[in-house]
């Protein structure tokens, strides 16, 4: 419920243990006091909201310090989920600056708690009247949150915890390697990987049904390249490699798989199924959106040219997947990182609340004029390396080659060769192989 809540009590130890006592931020409420200055603005009071979620001002964004704290303030508590903040001694607060405050944070739903020690004068009493604050003592105060327990957000489940402690697979080639798998593993193993099999089997399938020839090898490499990020389980992955290979044969393609280069290149690469988790929270130090946001999406898959032609309608609904323009010149879906999501959605709600459309730059004003989008995101991404200590895991290319998706997948083990013969030079070559 948004609005505003005002509590005149007296400073007391009993008070004091009734603000302690609150859930905390990460049950949606949010406790700040107000900063003792001697005059208190808005910037001075959005520094200490940012502060109090961890926000560090030692690492600035990609655009400097030039823009305003009370955008960066409102796209983090929003994008945080805090549906309550409370705000104490705001008897220090200037009425101009507690009615900024309230109209930055009723867009968002977000309730605002105005707790006054002991009021001396009542400078609040026009804005609070207009805003038709509810009033509120010490004894409702205590009695609207005494026993409410802390109602934690619902942690997402992992969706790819049942693919770490994947069953072994045997070492069988071709299409075999389903019947292999259900004649040696255990039935409940058996299970599990026939489960993955199909999954991968009916994605290439789809993958493959809407597009010419000539795109087959593009379309499986990419498909792959976005499973070998996702799946941590080299056996996993040979299952999926497998399923491609069976599905592959159906479009007379034959996809060759090495499987000790593919379990070599699980262990080895640097991808995102195994970045540890706290790897992200790294990003949560700025209190811009702009650097986590890039590193966000070049992470997961956008070339840097991509990152800076995305728009704000770019990005889909709770930033899950980022639509970009193709190879071919076809709009496609680019699934985001689910650990970034955060970043990402964090700086499309600055844009929009900054009153950016759909067809505004996403990242409008980021990097100098005649600057390729390669040094621009390579200057981000060792920004971010060594301010913070994240590294963005993706090698920039600086040449746009077609053919680059199915010659990054031949490193990590898998090669596209057409079992269809190729077009004889005299009629009677090509009709004798029909």
């Amino acid at each position: 419920m948004s609005g505003a809540v005002h509590v005149v009590a007296v400073r007391s130890t009993v008070l004091s243990r009734a603000i302690n006592g609150l859930p905390g931020g990460n049950a949606g409420v949010l406790v700040v006091p107000v900063p003792p200055e001697r005059q208190v603005r808005m910037r001075v009071l959005a520094k200490a909201v940012l502060m109090a979620l961890g926000k560090r001002f030692d690492v600035p964004g990609a655009s400097g310090f030039d823009a305003a704290l009370d955008a960066d303030m409102q796209a983090w508590v929003g994008v945080r989920g805090i549906t309550d903040l409370v705000v104490t001694e705001v008897e220090r607060l200037p009425m101009a600056v507690a009615g900024e405050l309230l109209d930055l944070m009723r867009p968002l739903g977000v309730r605002l708690w105005l707790v006054e020690y002991e009021p001396v004068r009542h400078r609040l009493d026009p804005l609070l009247n207009a805003a038709s604050a509810v009033e509120m003592d010490l004894a409702a105060f205590e009695a609207h949150w005494l026993g409410r327990r802390p109602t934690l957000r619902a942690v997402n489940e992992d969706p790819v915890a049942h693919l770490r402690m994947f069953p072994p697979v045997p070492c069988t080639h071709g299409v075999a390697f389903r019947a292999d798998c259900r004649r040696l593993l255990r039935a409940p193993d058996f299970a599990i990987v026939d489960a993955l099999y199909r999954d991968a089997f009916r994605s290439t399938e789809s993958r493959l049904a809407n597009v010419t020839r000539q795109q087959h090898p593009q379309r499986l490499a990419a498909l792959f390249r976005s499973e070998f990020r996702r799946i941590p389980c080299p056996d996993a992955l040979v299952t999926v490699a497998r399923a491609m290979q069976a599905a592959g044969f159906l479009s007379r393609w034959n996809v060759i798989v090495d499987e000790l280069r593919l379990r070599s290149a699980a262990v080895r690469v640097a991808r995102h199924a195994t970045r540890p988790p706290t790897e992200w929270l790294k990003l949560d130090a700025y209190r811009r959106t702009d650097v986590p946001a890039v590193c966000t999406l070049l992470t997961s898959g956008l070339g840097p040219q991509n990152v800076l032609d995305a728009t704000v309608a770019s990005v889909g609904p709770d930033a899950a997947v980022v639509e970009i323009v193709s190879d071919n010149g076809a709009m496609t879906s680019l699934s985001v990182d689910r650990d970034g999501r955060s970043f990402l959605a964090a700086h499309v709600l600055r844009r929009r609340l900054g009153g950016a459309s759909d067809e505004d730059l996403l990242f409008a004003g980021v990097g100098a004029r005649r600057t390729s989008a390669q040094m621009i995101c390579s200057k981000i991404t060792k920004k971010a390396a060594v301010e913070v200590g994240f590294d963005a895991i993706r090698r920039l290319d600086a040449t746009a080659v077609p053919d680059h998706v199915v010659k990054e997948v031949a490193r990590l083990g898998l090669t596209f060769k057409s079992l269809r013969p190729r077009a004889a030079k005299n009629p009677e070559a090509a009709e004798a192989n029909g």
